[in-house]
């Protein structure tokens, strides 16, 4: 199953450029301001929930000096690429259909397309947190900004594994692309992106740190801002709930890759 993924990969990396530039420009296509909304959705909404709900208390540390809206804008940046890559991955048959039915090619492609793309976004929403810094705080780890490759990377593995599940049972099931995203948003509010995640009971924790989410968000936090690790032995959870979300979308996948022709 890997050994056909990387033997794909290699041989259609071209086309997977073409699908992925694609994905980005119909994204921004006739926009004014283009891909800067990436960067005012994020800032806004972390604006908004700094001001009403938060007002800097719930991330206040004894001895350590953090806006709420630092920790609020790193944890939105991960699950705004984390939501955006799993919806329009599991769109991508869908939305290819023309193609998929009258040329060959291995069908994994749009979807792995998706999350090439979304990271461009993860990219340019990375930079306003680079200059967000030194306005917002006086002490901060600069260094620690790469904390964030290897975060974005798990949370890519597992959106392409889920998303490509998800796009599998798109091709069958039309209703997903309602259920979707209000599931997306419901599961945003059950994770700690706008609040810390002693905010819940420590019994419930292990749940939490199944999404990937969870873990970019905390590890970022604390090499980025100096915010404590809370319980880091359960990041484990987050490799093998990822390690997961690949396998099963990969098998699922390519179970049912014969059939996509003729129901499409």
């Amino acid at each position: 199953m890997f050994k056909n993924l990387y033997r794909s990969i290699a041989e259609y990396r071209e086309l997977i450029y073409y699908f992925t530039w694609r994905e980005f420009k119909v994204r921004y296509k006739q926009t004014v301001i283009g891909v800067l909304w990436v960067i005012f959705q994020p800032l806004c909404f972390a604006l908004i929930i700094d001001l009403t709900l938060l007002r800097g208390h719930n991330f206040a540390v004894p001895g350590l000096q953090v806006p709420s809206l630092a920790p609020v804008y790193i944890g939105l940046l991960f699950w705004n690429y984390f939501e955006q890559t799993i919806n329009n991955a599991s769109n991508s048959l869908i939305g290819n259909q023309g193609v998929i039915t009258k040329v060959y090619f291995p069908r994994f492609i749009p979807a792995l397309s998706a999350a090439i793309a979304s990271l461009i976004d993860f990219l340019f929403a990375s930079i306003l947190l680079v200059i967000l810094l030194p306005i917002l705080m006086d002490q901060y780890n600069i260094a620690g900004l790469l904390v964030l490759i290897p975060c974005v990377a798990l949370l890519f593995v597992f959106a392409f594994g889920a998303g490509l599940w998800l796009a599998t049972v798109n091709v069958k099931y039309r209703d997903l692309r309602y259920a979707l995203p209000f599931v997306m948003r419901i599961l945003m509010f059950a994770s700690p992106v706008f609040y810390p995640i002693t905010f819940l009971p420590e019994k419930y924790w292990w749940i939490l740190y199944l999404n990937p989410v969870t873990t970019a968000a905390e590890l970022s936090r604390h090499f980025i801002l100096g915010l404590p690790l809370h319980k880091p032995h359960l990041m484990l959870l987050s490799l093998i709930s990822t390690a997961a979300a690949l396998l099963i979308g990969l098998w699922y996948f390519y179970a049912r890759e014969r059939e996509f022709v003729d129901i499409l």
